[in-house]
């Protein structure tokens, strides 16, 4: 589903709801070049902003998991939620474009490398013969894990 008339900013992206409202689950909307997703938060866990989500496998479409301590056993990489959402809460995700606040869990060897959901909650850097589909790439080389680093994410 793609947006209406309406216009949106960015700073609507980080609205949290109670209710869908006027949104529904699942839709779609670009601001920019960027692109966002309306979820429900179906997890026990409270979706961290600039944290991944990943879309159940099971259950109502378009409710996310927080918890990726599986890594991706659910479902795909969603997203990276906007703002915190408990569970129960509904509210955005950045599907595609740059997110200047993520977690990396490791090293990155260079600006352009593959990055994946990693098992403590962020990214990490793809490996090779990664079965994992990619959740973007990095903006920079990182020696170590790090947070506030830009990554460009892009999922389904």
């Amino acid at each position: 589903m793609s947006a209406s008339s309406t216009s949106y900013v960015v700073d609507d992206m980080t609205t949290v709801y109670s209710a869908p409202g006027v949104h529904a689950v699942g839709q779609v909307v670009e601001v920019g070049a960027d692109s966002y997703r309306f979820v429900k938060n179906g997890a026990t866990d409270v979706a961290t902003a600039g944290y991944p989500v990943t879309v159940l496998a099971t259950g109502t479409p378009w409710t996310v998991c927080a918890d990726v301590s599986d890594g991706l056993n659910d479902g795909g990489f969603a997203g990276v939620v906007m703002a915190d959402l408990a569970t129960g809460e509904y509210g955005w995700l950045k599907r595609r474009g740059w997110y200047h606040t993520c977690t990396v869990e490791g090293a990155v060897a260079a600006v352009g490398d593959e990055v994946v959901v990693g098992a403590d909650g962020g990214f990490r850097a793809a490996t090779d013969n990664e079965l994992q589909r990619p959740a973007g790439f990095a903006g920079a080389v990182l020696t170590e894990a790090a947070t506030g680093v830009s990554l460009y994410v892009e999922a389904i």
